[in-house]
C-alpha cells in the first residue's frame, strides 16, 4: 500500500496507523509466545475486593487468598498430607517435559484461590460454609453461589487485557493467516465481554 493508505487506520482494529501496525508483518520477527502467559498471570494476581462496591459494607484488612472451594469441608477431605494435586502452568516445567502439563501437589491454604476478597467480607460472607456443615441452608447456598460467582466475573475481568496482548502475536505470519488471527482476537473478546455483562449482572442481583 502507498500513500494515504498508509496513514489509515489498520485494519485489525488496533487504533494504528496501518504503517505503524500491519504493514509488512508477514517479514516482522515472531514475538516470544510466553509473554501472553506472564501478562496473564499478572492480571490473575490483581488483588481486588469483590464485595467492596456492591453494598456489603466497607472493606476492612488486606485482599486475601479467597478459596473457591471451602477449605476445611472440602480439600482437607481429598488432602493427603495437607496437600492436593492441581495442574500449574510452569515454563521451565515445560520445556523440560516437552511442553506436557504436570500435576503437583499444592498445600490447601492454596489450592483453588484467588485475591478475591478482604479478610473481613470473606470471614463475614463465607464463615458459614467454611465454619460449619454445609446442610444446604439459604444462607449457605447463596455464600457458594456468590463466591462462584464472584470468581467467575474476577477471571473474565483479569482475562480482558487479552486482545490487545495477543495483537502483534500474528508477525512472520502471512497476510491471509494473520487476518484470521485478529478474527479469532475479536471473537474471543466479544465472547469474554458478553460473559462479563451477565456475570456483573448476576453478581449485582446476589447483593441487591
Amino acid at each position: 500500500m502507498k500513500g494515504k493508505d498508509r496513514n489509515t487506520p489498520c485494519w485489525c482494529g488496533s487504533g494504528k496507523k496501518f504503517k505503524k501496525c500491519h504493514l509488512n508483518r508477514d517479514g516482522q520477527q515472531k514475538g516470544n509466545p510466553w509473554d501472553a502467559v506472564n501478562a496473564n498471570r499478572q492480571a490473575f494476581s490483581k488483588k481486588e475486593c469483590c464485595a467492596g462496591d456492591v453494598g456489603l459494607g466497607p472493606c476492612d484488612g488486606k485482599v486475601i487468598k479467597a478459596h473457591t472451594v471451602s477449605r476445611g469441608p472440602n480439600l482437607a477431605k481429598i488432602a493427603t498430607d495437607g496437600h492436593v494435586l492441581h495442574f500449574a502452568p510452569s515454563i521451565p516445567e515445560m520445556n523440560k517435559n516437552d511442553r506436557i502439563l504436570s500435576m503437583n501437589k499444592i498445600g490447601i491454604k492454596d489450592a483453588s484461590v484467588f485475591w478475591g476478597f478482604c479478610s473481613k467480607h470473606d470471614r463475614d460472607l463465607f464463615s458459614c460454609i467454611e465454619n460449619e456443615v454445609f446442610v444446604g441452608r439459604p444462607d449457605q447456598c447463596l455464600a457458594v453461589a456468590y463466591r462462584t460467582i464472584s470468581r467467575e466475573l474476577y477471571g473474565k475481568d483479569a482475562g480482558a487485557h487479552l486482545r490487545e496482548t495477543l495483537r502483534a502475536a500474528d508477525k512472520g505470519q502471512k497476510p491471509f493467516e494473520q487476518f484470521m488471527f485478529q478474527k479469532m482476537l475479536d471473537e474471543i473478546n466479544t465472547g469474554n465481554e458478553a460473559a462479563r455483562r451477565e456475570l456483573r449482572a448476576t453478581h449485582n442481583a446476589l447483593t441487591s
